[in-house]
């Protein structure tokens, strides 16, 4: 979680960074007491003309009173106007002869931080007409749970909820509250629309290139030579463990080794395209040829063990997780992809040039390298 103040933001979403105690500023608010002067309301006998004497009732004279009393506020409060500029701008605060306008203000916002503000807002408003209140539950209850763990690790530091709160700029502990819960529905609205896209050819291609049952994996790796993997597979081959071969290799350094490394479906899309379809069609008890992989160098694999490969049905969901994250991992743009496709999709408009203009450019940055391929 970033901290929310006036600058841009160039991320999301955010994990509450450790504070030391020389980053931290107590924070004291004190209210000021208004105290209001008792008066008092002596009313006089009313006669109305021709000496014709009506009795009035306290009561109703003092309901009135009070009416004209409330009525009097309001006028003042409504028809007080703030002084305003020659150039017609209306003043919010001044000091002396110096004035701030609420254009200042605005521009203010409007350079630093208005347009995230703005994108969070009416990325809200789609994500909630999307889920029709269905998340509302889920995501206060996982909003709190996470308020609270964030605030437990920070009092650890011995500094207490209200710094917390008045570090990372809210007013309250409800409005930590409500900024995780949007955080939560704006993610989980991503996460639903990557699984949307989704196609039953992309979870057929997964299944044929990654759809294996659990194995454990030796990866034996050498950047600049076939040397030493050559003598590995010698040792394996004449019924030498895979324990007692890697111990060996790993102590001496001149092979790299990854060691009882379980792969499955869901795992085996995170390495590279080489390394993954020689663990898929390495059997049991065996060791695959020396290839070439751009990032380890020279490379084989063995498996140790492996479970029968399951039926598409019974995992096609975890492999549509599995897509997801992969699409994530490809693409780090893709979360700002995905929302500047939904606000397309439901007519975003600018009524302010400036807005316009820095939203182009916000467009741009995040799709250009996808134009570029």
């Amino acid at each position: 979680m970033e901290k929310k103040d006036n600058k841009k933001k160039t991320t999301n979403t955010s994990k509450v960074k450790k504070i030391t105690k020389k980053e931290v500023k107590e924070v004291v608010s004190k209210k000021d007491e208004i105290k209001v002067p008792e008066e008092e309301i002596i009313i006089k006998k009313i006669t109305e003309k021709k000496e014709r004497k009506i009795k009035v009732n306290r009561r109703d004279i003092i309901v009135a009173v009070v009416f004209f009393i409330i009525g009097a506020v309001l006028a003042f409060f409504l028809f007080k106007k703030a002084p305003k500029l020659k150039n017609g701008e209306q003043v919010a605060v001044s000091i002396d002869k110096y004035k701030v306008t609420e254009q200042d203000i605005y521009n203010d916002i409007r350079e630093n931080n208005g347009l995230n503000s703005a994108l969070r807002k009416i990325d809200l408003a789609i994500a909630k007409k999307f889920y029709n209140g269905s998340k509302d539950e889920e995501a206060k209850t996982q909003s709190q749970e996470q308020a609270e763990t964030y605030i437990k690790q920070y009092t650890n530091y011995g500094y207490n909820e209200e710094q917390f709160l008045a570090y990372y700029g809210f007013s309250s502990k409800e409005a930590f509250i409500e900024y995780l819960t949007g955080d939560y529905i704006l993610n989980q609205f991503f996460e639903d629309k990557i699984k949307e896209s989704v196609t039953e050819d992309q979870v057929n291609e997964y299944y044929e290139k990654y759809g294996i049952g659990k194995k454990v994996v030796y990866i034996f790796s050498e950047k600049d030579s076939t040397e030493n993997l050559d003598k590995v597979r010698s040792s394996l081959k004449k019924g030498t463990s895979v324990e007692k071969v890697a111990s060996k290799y790993e102590k001496n350094g001149s092979v790299v080794v990854n060691s009882k490394v379980e792969v499955n479906y869901s795992s085996l899309s995170s390495y590279s395209d080489d390394v993954a379809s020689y663990i898929k069609k390495t059997n049991a008890s065996s060791y695959s040829k020396v290839f070439t992989d751009s990032t380890l160098g020279n490379v084989f694999v063995y498996v140790d063990t492996a479970e029968d490969t399951p039926s598409l049905d019974s995992i096609k969901d975890d492999i549509i997780t599995a897509i997801v994250e992969k699409k994530k991992t490809d693409d780090g743009e893709l979360y700002y992809k995905t929302f500047i496709e939904e606000r397309k999709k439901n007519n975003i408009k600018f009524y302010d040039d400036a807005y316009s203009k820095q939203y182009d450019e916000y467009v741009e940055s995040h799709t250009k390298s996808q134009d570029n391929k």
